[in-house]
């Protein structure tokens, strides 16, 4: 998870939930100038100059964790949403880009030759053979899929203490910096995103550039109850802890 000590927040990001903007947060409000670094090295912890936990000392992280004057923070997503966000940008997008596989060649276990490898064929032909490949395959795990439920272990779920969802991004980002500090929406959060720097955090202008669209096109894709039970299966975990408020979309 990402610390940022000066306002006591310990922030669990998650792939394929605003993680690109939250590490943006996460660098302005470590104060870095140049905070809206590329996303090209964004997610490399070597070159972001953010705090993970990582650089904590354990007996400092057991506080963090358990004192009531810290903040202990996740965004999560309605799974079926973020499962098709993954596999329209992760393997769709690649699938195009016959250069960069390495999700579909990772999830089947096979070298970057094997284009028509049994399990790179199914997994790229549909939605569905995607869906049971990442069900079916023990190997195919990948943070961009993996259920939220395993972001961390499940005895350390009791000390999360701020929940915010994607459906409610824009509001729930607002609620979390006025958690911390009473200027730290004016400070972080109500402007300075988007391409002119003018938008507020999660104003659809200002993350539009990651949008895949998943939102809109659910209904398209989760066409059958085959597959929409099979998804259900797989994240079960995520709908059944009471903290994260994940319910089944029909």
């Amino acid at each position: 998870p990402i610390v940022v000590e000066e306002y006591k927040l310990v922030f669990f990001q998650q792939a394929k939930v605003a993680c690109t903007v939250f590490k943006h947060l996460a660098r302005r409000m470590l104060h870095i100038p140049d905070w809206k670094m590329s996303e090209r090295y964004l997610h490399d912890v070597k070159l972001n100059n953010i705090t993970f936990l990582d650089h904590i000392s354990e007996e400092k992280w057991n506080r963090m964790m358990t004192g009531s004057d810290w903040t202990r923070a996740i965004f999560v997503r309605d799974p079926k949403e973020r499962l098709l966000s993954a596999y329209l940008n992760k393997i769709v997008d690649e699938r195009l880009r016959k250069d960069n596989w390495q999700h579909i060649f990772r999830c089947c276990q096979v070298s970057e030759d094997e284009e028509d490898d049994p399990c790179v064929k199914h997994l790229t032909e549909s939605f569905e053979g995607f869906v049971t490949t990442m069900r079916d395959q023990c190997c195919c795990r990948d943070r961009h899929w993996s259920p939220q439920s395993q972001r961390m272990e499940s005895n350390l779920w009791k000390f999360v203490n701020f929940v915010g969802h994607m459906e409610t991004a824009a509001a729930d980002a607002k609620k979390l910096l006025d958690r911390l500090a009473p200027d730290a929406w004016q400070l972080y959060g109500e402007s300075g995103w988007g391409d002119d720097g003018e938008a507020s955090i999660f104003a659809k202008r200002a993350v539009a550039i990651h949008a895949t669209g998943a939102r809109d096109k659910t209904k398209q894709f989760f066409n059958t109850s085959a597959i929409n039970r099979m998804v259900e299966e797989v994240y079960a975990e995520d709908y059944s802890i009471e903290t994260l408020r994940l319910h089944i979309q029909h």
